[in-house]
C-alpha cells in the first residue's frame, strides 16, 4: 500500500497532461500511417505503445530522481561503515507487464563482505525483480487461487511474465511476514497495548466461529506429497452492521426459505457433512418432496399488498481470521483483530458458532450468544429418525421449532 496519498486534484492534473501528449501522439500515428484506416485492434495497439513509453520515461525519471539524493558515501547499516556508492541496472517487471531497466545505487561493506542498497527500503523493493504492485497481484491471486499454476496463468493473462516457481515462493515469503505481524499483534493485545485502528467505532457487530477440516502435507520435503494428515482448521469472521433498533422482534416468523421441507433438510444435511439421507433417516419419495406446509404463490397478483422488505441487519465491512492452530492459540488471534476492529466498544455485538466448548470459552461472555443452525439441525434429525418419513417428520420439526 502506497505511504504518500496523493491529492485527487493533483492527479487530475497529470491526468489531463497525458490525455494531451495522447493526443498529439495520435496526430503523428495518423500522419505516419495514412495507406489505409486504423480498426480499433490497431489503435489499441498504438494506445498501448504509448502507454508503455510514457510509463518507461515516467519511471525512469522518477527513479533517477531519487538516485540524485544519494550521497558519493553512504554508512552500512550493520556495522556503520562508511561505503562507496556504485551503481548498477536490474530488470524490475511493473504492474502493466513491462520490464525496467532500473538503475539503483549499491555499496559493497568489506568488513560485512555483502552488498547493501541504500534506496531499496525507501522505494519499498526487494530482493525480487517486481515491483511492490506486482507483488500485491501475487498475494490476491495466491490467496484467491487454487495453486501457484493458477495463479501465475492468471498473472500472464495480465501480461506479467514471471515464473511459478518464484510466484510459490514469493507467496511463501508474503505469508510468512503476515504470519509474524498477527502474531506481534497478538503479543500487543495480550500487554494490552493494540490500539483501535478504525476511526469509528461501530453500533453492531457480530464475530462468526466455525471451524473445518483439511488435508495438510509436511511443507519442507521437496516436490510431492509428503506425511498426508488431516487436520481443523478455524475461521472467524468479523462482520460490522449497520441496524436499527426496534421494541418488537422485526421477524417473528422464520424467513420463507425456512418454511420448505426439502430446503431445510438439504441445508441440515450440508451442516452435518452428510452426501445423501442421514444415518437413520428412510429415503424420501418424490411425493413428498413436492410437499410444502403452505401453499407458494406462482405469480404476484396486479394491486395486492406486496409483503414489505427485509430491515434486517446490512453488513458493512467483513475482515477474517483463519489459522490451523488450537484454540488457546486461535483465541487471542481473534481477540487481537476485534480489539483493532473497535468490537469491545461496540454496545450490540453478537457471536454466532456452534456448540463446541471452546467456542464459548473464546467467547467469554462478551458477546450474545447464537447457535440456532446447529440447534435445528440436531430438532431435525430427531424429528425425521421417530417420524421416519420427511413430510410427518417436518410437521413435527415446526411444532417443535415454535
Amino acid at each position: 500500500m502506497s505511504s504518500v496519498k496523493l491529492p485527487p486534484e493533483f492527479l487530475a492534473e497529470l491526468r489531463e497532461l497525458a490525455s494531451r501528449w495522447g493526443q498529439i501522439a495520435a496526430q503523428r500515428a495518423a500522419a505516419g500511417i495514412d495507406t489505409q484506416p486504423l480498426d480499433f485492434g490497431d489503435m489499441e495497439r498504438v494506445a498501448a505503445v504509448l502507454a508503455e513509453g510514457l510509463t518507461e520515461g515516467t519511471l525512469t525519471a522518477l527513479v533517477q530522481q531519487r538516485n540524485d539524493t544519494v550521497a558519493t558515501e553512504h554508512p552500512c547499516p550493520r556495522c556503520d561503515t562508511v561505503c562507496r556508492v556504485d551503481y548498477q541496472e536490474r530488470p524490475l517487471t511493473i504492474d502493466t507487464g513491462q520490464v525496467l531497466p532500473l538503475r539503483e545505487p549499491v555499496c559493497h561493506c568489506p568488513r560485512c563482505r555483502r552488498d547493501f542498497f541504500p534506496l531499496r527500503t525507501a522505494l519499498r523493493l526487494d530482493n525480487h525483480n517486481v515491483s511492490p504492485t506486482v507483488l500485491a497481484l501475487i498475494a490476491r491471486a495466491m490467496g484467491r487461487l487454487n495453486s501457484a499454476a493458477q495463479a501465475t496463468f492468471a498473472l500472464q493473462l495480465a501480461r506479467i511474465t514471471i515464473r511459478c516457481a518464484q510466484v510459490q515462493r514469493i507467496a511463501q515469503e508474503i505469508g510468512h511476514e503476515l504470519a509474524a505481524q498477527r502474531d506481534q499483534k497478538v503479543a500487543r493485545q495480550r500487554r494490552r497495548e493494540l490500539p483501535v485502528r478504525v476511526d469509528v467505532i461501530p453500533t453492531v457487530v457480530v464475530a462468526e466461529v466455525d471451524g473445518g477440516h483439511l488435508r495438510t502435507r509436511a511443507g519442507d520435503r521437496g516436490p510431492g506429497v509428503h506425511e498426508v494428515q488431516g487436520k481443523e482448521n478455524k475461521v472467524a469472521a468479523l462482520v460490522t452492521l449497520t441496524s436499527t433498533t426496534s421494541q418488537d422482534d422485526p421477524q417473528p416468523e422464520p424467513p420463507p426459505a425456512f418454511a420448505e421441507p426439502r430446503r431445510v433438510q438439504r441445508l441440515m444435511h450440508q451442516l452435518n457433512g452428510w452426501a445423501g439421507e442421514p444415518p437413520g433417516v428412510p429415503e424420501s419419495t418424490g411425493a413428498e418432496a413436492v410437499v410444502t406446509s403452505e401453499p407458494r404463490a406462482t405469480g404476484a397478483v396486479v394491486g395486492a399488498e406486496q409483503p414489505p422488505a427485509s430491515s434486517g441487519p446490512v453488513r458493512v465491512v467483513r475482515t477474517c481470521v483463519a489459522s490451523t492452530a488450537d484454540s488457546q492459540a486461535f483465541g487471542p488471534m481473534m481477540a487481537a483483530e476485534a480489539q483493532e476492529r473497535g468490537f469491545y466498544q461496540t454496545p450490540r455485538r453478537a457471536f454466532v458458532s456452534d456448540g463446541a466448548a471452546y467456542n464459548w470459552s473464546r467467547n467469554g461472555g462478551r458477546c450474545t450468544r447464537s447457535g440456532c443452525a446447529r440447534a435445528g439441525r440436531a430438532v431435525w434429525v430427531k424429528c425425521s429418525r421417530n417420524c421416519g418419513r420427511v413430510r410427518s417428520g417436518w410437521g413435527l420439526c415446526r411444532r417443535a421449532r415454535s
